[in-house]
Parts: C-alpha cells; structure tokens; sequence
C-alpha cells in the first residue's frame, strides 16, 4: 500500500515544492536559512489582537491537549474507503487505543467525489463511500470516537478533487450537518497567496456552523503558520510531508530528524488548545525500525505534538502495540501544562530534551542518532535538582529509583531513547538505581 501512496502523492510533493520555491522567492535567502523560530512575520492580513477571553476559552476546549488518532495517507493514500474506516474504529476500542486516548479517525484527500453536486455541494465518492460521511460518523460516533475530514483551501486538493475555494460557508455547513469532529485543510492549488487570512476565513465558517470543529491548518508552513495560527486553530503543520525531506527515495528516518530539527525551534509558540504539528506518526507503517518507532513516539510526546498514527491499527504487531498505548509517554504528550519541550543539548548524535510537567516534575529525553551505543547525561540542576533527592521513573522498562546524584546518565542504543520523568522526593531515602 505504500508503494501506491508515494505514486498518488507525486503532485502532493509537487505542490510542495512550488511551495518551497515560492517561499525562497518571497524571502530573501538569509531568512530561509534561518531558525525557524527567528523567521521574519509574512506578510498578509494583520494578526488579529484583542480576543475575548470567551473565544480564547473556546479554543482551548476544543483541543485542550494534543490530538490523538488516526490519519492514514503515507499507509493507504487514495485507498480508504467505508470498510477500511469502519474496520479501523473498531480496531482502536478493541486494542484498547481509545482508552488511551485516540478518539479521531481521520479522512484525507480522495474521499469526496470528483463533481460537486447539482447544487453546489461536496459529496462522498460513491465507489468507496457508497453510504456517506453522515452515515459513517454516526457509525465512529456510536464506539465513542470522533470523525475527521479533509478540505483544501484552493481550487482543487492535492489529488485534484473539488477544493473549497469560494466555498468555504458552504462546504463547513455540509461537514457540520454531516456531524465532523475535525477538518484539516490543505493548501494545494491556492497560488499560494498568503495562507493567514485563507485560514481566518475558514476559521470564521466554521464559527457560523454551529458545531465544534477542531482545524487543522495544513498550508506546509508557506506561511509560518505558527505565529498567526494558534488564535484561529488547534494545530498546525510545522513543515513539509515526509516525501519533501527525502522519504521519497526511501530515507524516512532520516526525513523525519529533519522534520525533528525544525519543529524543535518552534517550541514556544505550543501551549493548552494550540499545538505545533510535525506530521503523522509512522509507527505501524513498517517504514521504521522499532527502536525508530520508539524514539519518534517519545519525541512527539515530548514535542507536545499531535499523535496521529498513520499505520494500519488492524494488523500492529505486539511491539508496535506496546509503544502507542505506552501511558506512562502519552501522559507527557498530554500533560495539561502544554509546553514544548525544549531541545538543551545537541552533540555528537547524542540529544538531551526537557519538558517541565504540571506536576512540577520534568520529562527528560536522550536520544541517540549515532550509529554506536553510548552514554548521554544531564546535570540533575537543569531540572531544579541540584542537591536534592529525586525519583527517577524509566517509562519505557516501568522501573523506578531515587537518587541524589549531580549527573543524570543513561546508556542509550543507537536510533533509540531513553525517557525519564524526574520528580524532587521529600522525606524518603534514596534507593540505588537498578543495573
């Protein structure tokens, strides 16, 4: 199925690449090459100010932490269909997944039908979804999950479907009666015209429609969403597809580490309703390897990054299983505070990142991309425990310990991570770490 994903995205990567053109065009070379995070603002409509505190409110709640599903397109491309959806949903209650927190089982491009219809409006394609996105979200609705949907802001989406250009009151209205929970919306065929006020238009239907809709913002980072997007949206993408940064050819490790290195820079603009979005997990697609699969789940949970899984949750091996319904990680990807951690050390392959948790504990990553085993450390001072004691929880071997030490270290496997949440310990003596 893979294979036919990568052919049908060819004028996905296509639009993404005129989009990166047109993005060196419209800034100077400098600026392209220069931390995201110290990106010049683009130009386009002023970014509104002054917003309610009740509309403020309105916008956490719709996504208060990030959100967890499915979305498929690397796995199945143009291959979803009715069966396919429904065989899903009831896969992420049966292996537990829902449980866990996945409740969005996401559509991408190719589910409406090639015409609109005599009065204007998207309908589903008849061949693969004979019975219609209203049928099929009261089918998700009924397991306790929710439905997601793709629109594209152009003329046509990436796979040359209807786009919603002109249409955007309409198209919203159709989803809402239809009973969609989450819309993605792409920006292909837009003549990338500066995507802020697009996205404000969007946002603005979907406040007529009457139903809580969670956006998603999909315009490539052409137009650094995330300095505008987080008042109009839940999440947006920080980047290009995979397909853009080498997986075309085959390299998705080395893809998703640059996707990695980008999203990185952005760790300020994430907080509770509003989040950075790196792409789709690619656990399950066999494109990684399992320490691989483990150590992308491990940094979009401590990128506070959506987690949306593009893999087929109907056939997951046992291993593959075990990470996405890792609570003790989830639990940091979730965490009510909603920061970014932050990336504090970056040498030899060899990567430290911290993330301050509610709790007033803190989430600590090493990663390792060398190609040998080897030992990764952080001053205990960094997370504000310098000369105290402390519990250190490994949640990925479920072991615990205390500790008084300056230095935290772990051996660490190539391509692979070791994830610790570190909480001061009052009044209790200190246990040896197990070896």
């Amino acid at each position: 199925m893979l294979s036919r994903s990568l052919n049908v995205g060819s004028r996905r990567i296509a639009c993404g690449l005129l989009a990166l053109l047109a993005l060196a065009v419209a800034r100077p070379p400098s600026a392209v090459a220069s931390s995201p995070a110290g990106a010049p603002t683009p130009a386009g409509a002023p970014i509104p100010t002054g917003a309610s505190s009740s509309a403020a409110a309105a916008m956490v709640a719709l996504a208060p932490t990030p959100p967890m599903g499915w979305n498929p397109w690397y796995e199945f491309g143009c291959g979803v269909d009715e069966q396919l959806v429904e065989q899903t949903a009831q896969a992420i209650v049966s292996s537990g997944m829902a449980a866990d927190g996945y409740h969005y089982v996401n559509l991408d491009d190719c589910w409406m039908a090639p015409e609109r219809d005599a009065n204007g409006n998207l309908q589903a394609d008849p061949q693969t979804f004979p019975d219609g996105i209203a049928a099929l979200a009261s089918y998700v609705h009924e397991l306790g999950l929710k439905l997601g949907i793709y629109l594209d802001a152009g003329t046509q989406t990436c796979m040359e479907r209807p786009g919603s250009a002109a249409h955007f009151p309409q198209d919203v209205a159709t989803l809402a009666s239809w009973g969609v929970d989450y819309i993605k919306v792409d920006y292909c065929y837009t003549n990338f015209i500066p995507a802020q006020p697009v996205y404000a238009a969007m946002h603005q239907a979907l406040l007529a429609a009457g139903r809580p809709i969670v956006l998603s913002v999909s315009d490539d980072a052409f137009d650094d969403p995330w300095r505008w997007a987080p008042k109009i949206a839940s999440l947006w993408r920080t980047t290009n597809d995979y397909t853009a940064y080498g997986a075309s050819t085959g390299n998705w490790w080395g893809a998703m580490l640059k996707i990695v290195d980008f999203n990185s820079g952005l760790y300020r603009f994430a907080h509770p309703g509003a989040w950075n979005d790196p792409d789709v997990l690619l656990t399950g697609t066999g494109l990684l390897t399992v320490p691989q699969e483990r150590s992308q789940f491990s940094l979009w949970s401590m990128m506070a990054a959506p987690l949306l899984v593009d893999g087929d949750v109907r056939t997951m091996s046992a291993a593959t299983a075990s990470i996405l319904t890792n609570r003790e990680v989830i639990a940091v990807d979730q965490d009510r505070a909603g920061l970014q951690a932050v990336r504090i050390s970056d040498r030899g392959g060899h990567q430290v990142w911290l993330r301050k948790l509610a709790d007033g504990s803190h989430a600590v990553l090493f990663f390792n991309t060398d190609r040998r085993p080897g030992t990764i450390e952080m001053s205990a001072s960094r997370a504000g425990l310098a000369g105290k004691r402390y519990t250190v929880r490994d949640l990925w071997r479920h072991r615990s310990w205390t500790s008084a030490a300056t230095t935290i270290r772990a051996g660490v496997n190539s391509d692979d991570v070791v994830m610790l949440r570190l909480s001061v310990l009052r009044n209790r003596p200190a246990r040896r770490q197990p070896s």
